[in-house]
């Protein structure tokens, strides 16, 4: 029985030229004889596209070979100038194949350290 989580990562940024990367981490508790898959969709929370830039798709099917534990969905925050309080955006993981889901969604919080 193995059932997959992601994460709720946190990442501090600066001004304009400290854009920094960021992941979500989507694990499962034991590696799989078989493949696994899970779809995910990105959505914004009090952030938006001022806010962050995704590296990785916004939308996507994530494929875990046989005896894969763990991917990433990987992002930008994106600085600036602006003294703001933490904002936040969030992805869900759906239509699981191979591995019951325990923890669908995930929550990324920016935190500004203008």
């Amino acid at each position: 029985y193995i059932t997959m989580s992601i994460d709720d990562p946190s990442v501090a940024v600066g001004d304009r030229r400290d854009d920094t990367r960021g992941e979500f981490t989507i694990t499962l508790t034991a590696a799989s004889a078989s493949v696994v898959q899970v779809w995910y969709q990105v959505s914004n929370g009090s952030a938006g596209n001022k806010d962050y830039r995704m590296v990785d798709s916004a939308s996507d099917l994530l494929t875990f070979a046989p005896g894969d534990t763990s991917k990433t969905v990987r992002f930008d925050i994106l600085g600036d100038t602006r003294r703001e309080s933490p904002e936040t955006f969030s992805i869900e993981l759906t239509n699981a194949n191979g591995a019951t889901i325990l923890k669908s969604d995930g929550t990324a919080t920016i935190i500004d350290n203008d």
